[in-house]
């Protein structure tokens, strides 16, 4: 399994144009995608949000907290699928970055925090 999900990395990193090297020359590690999500609500832009269960229970728990102190949180992005990763670097490719200049910000597809849904 996940030798096929490697395979279908450097598929995605081959269509992006991100080079080889990337993965050599990266700290961040290989993030396996989620299998088992949680709904926890929706964010300001009123996408729905997903966590593993476990994180979802500690956002809910952390959230209680913060509106008994009086302090609203908010979702900013949650679990996030090697595809939308994958679409959010094609988006600032087609608006004229670079995928050098994106990668300083955004991880490739694979390496992304946010497909562990933690």
């Amino acid at each position: 399994m996940l030798e096929n999900y490697q395979l279908r990395l450097q598929k995605i990193h081959e269509l992006l144009g991100i080079l080889p090297q990337y993965r050599a020359n990266t700290t961040l590690p290989i993030q396996s995608e989620a299998l088992m999500l949680e709904y926890i609500g929706k964010d300001q832009f009123n996408r729905p949000q997903y966590l593993i269960p476990a994180a979802a229970q500690a956002w809910h728990a952390m959230r209680e907290d913060a509106i008994s102190a009086g302090v609203s949180l908010w979702v900013i992005s949650a679990f996030r699928s090697v595809e939308q990763q994958k679409n959010i670097l094609k988006r600032k490719l087609n608006q004229g970055q670079l995928m050098e200049d994106i990668l300083k910000i955004n991880a490739a597809p694979g390496f992304s925090e946010h497909h562990s849904g933690r």
